[in-house]
């Protein structure tokens, strides 16, 4: 399990909401978070659903929907971020969140909503 925390904490690393954060700081948050696996077609996050976490996706791909639209709107990758403006800004989710292949995801909820820093 190291070898995956030491990769979160690399993919972690690499966006701006924890690009000062220390590696040993991220892979620790990493090994405090649960994972989720997804198969093509499951629905990670759905749009109205409460934002009561955020998530960093390890491998796969997903494709954003929102309910007004026709088809997906955008895709998310491997090391991006899902729901992270939701959680942070106390807001619904603002999109519907499928697996365009099987997927993991890290789930981010050892993160301090109120100050952004990485709990402990």
């Amino acid at each position: 399990m190291a070898s995956v925390d030491a990769l979160a904490a690399r993919l972690l690393s690499a966006t701006l909401m924890f690009d000062r954060a220390s590696l040993a700081a991220l892979e620790a948050l990493a090994a405090e978070s649960d994972r989720r696996v997804l198969r093509r077609g499951e629905i990670l996050v759905r749009e109205g659903d409460p934002s009561d976490r955020f998530f960093i996706v390890l491998s796969g791909r997903f494709t954003v929907h929102k309910e007004d639209s026709a088809g997906w709107v955008a895709e998310i990758g491997r090391g991006e971020l899902i729901g992270e403006v939701g959680f942070f800004a106390g807001l619904p989710r603002m999109a519907t969140v499928l697996a365009a292949r099987d997927s993991i995801v890290l789930d981010a909820d050892e993160i301090d909503r109120g100050t952004h820093n990485i709990g402990s």
